[in-house]
């Protein structure tokens, strides 16, 4: 019980961090193989936002609502190029 809710925010991060990864994965993939049609600019600010989330999660301190939250936006951000 001491530790329930450590727990649960340990369990949090580490599911808002694997769905940013497989979302992350996506985009890149996707981005390798269609760059050729995409807009540049689109492009390369849809790296720029993967760089980013990159960074905020390499931070032990990010809040798991934080990385939920910018990685729907990226998600959100690339369906509209895709």
């Amino acid at each position: 019980e001491k530790n329930k809710a450590k727990d649960q925010e340990r369990r949090e991060r580490i599911e808002s961090r694997n769905k940013a990864d497989g979302i992350m994965y996506d985009i890149d993939k996707n981005l390798n193989e269609l760059k050729a049609s995409l807009p540049e600019g689109e492009v390369t600010q849809l790296r720029d936002d993967i760089a980013a989330l990159r960074e905020s999660m390499s931070k032990e301190t990010t809040p798991p609502a934080e990385i939920s939250r910018a990685t729907n936006e990226l998600q959100q951000k690339s369906l509209k190029v895709f």
